[in-house]
Parts: C-alpha cells; sequence; structure tokens
C-alpha cells in the first residue's frame, strides 16, 4: 500500500530557526507507527502548489528562512507565499525511515 501526503512539508524534518534538525516530520513519524508498518508514505519536503487541474508540483517558496517557514513583513504579516523556480522533493518512508525520494511532479496514475 501507498499513502500520498499533499500536506506543504509533511515529509521534511522540523527545523530550527537556523535551519538545523530540530526532530523527524509528520510523514516519517507515521510511517514508523505499528499501524504503518510495511507502509510506503511519499510525502513532500517543501510547499505544494496547486492549479486548476490539481497538484502542479512541491516548490521552495520564494521568501522562507532557513527553517522554510515564511518571512514576515514589518507589520507581521507574511510576505508573498509565491513559488520559486527551485522543486522540492517527495520523500518516500517506510517502517520510520527514508528510503528515497525524487523531485517535482507525482508520477502519473
Amino acid at each position: 500500500m501507498t499513502i500520498t501526503i499533499y500536506a506543504c512539508r509533511a515529509g521534511s524534518d522540523v527545523k530550527n530557526e537556523d535551519g538545523s534538525k530540530k526532530d523527524i516530520g509528520i510523514a516519517q513519524k507515521i510511517s514508523g507507527s505499528e499501524e504503518f508498518k510495511g507502509v510506503l508514505i511519499i510525502a513532500p519536503d517543501q510547499r505544494v502548489y496547486i492549479g486548476e487541474d490539481g497538484p502542479i508540483g512541491t516548490y521552495k517558496a520564494e521568501n522562507t528562512g532557513k527553517n522554510d517557514e515564511y518571512k514576515k513583513n514589518a507589520d507581521g504579516s507574511t510576505m508573498n507565499k509565491a513559488a520559486s523556480s527551485t522543486e522540492g522533493n517527495w520523500n518516500m518512508f517506510m517502517d520510520g525511515e527514508k528510503i528515497g525520494s525524487f523531485t517535482g511532479k507525482l508520477p502519473e496514475k
């Protein structure tokens, strides 16, 4: 069985403000649970951008810090959330371990 999670950055480690690893991400945690033993979990390490016809792919946002969180304007509002041209990865997890990765769009079904 394969489960694909389209939640932004679900396949990324949780990062400190300086970009260092704080904890493993939610997709890796799910894959390590007894309930999902032997299940392939695929999740993006960046944001998922959606078009009229569905997901376009995973891309790094233009205005993010080292921890991949959106930067803020002086008034505290979020800066532009537009995608950059830097593709993210779809990370693959099984039994609590990262077993692979690929860049860009998910394969067509």
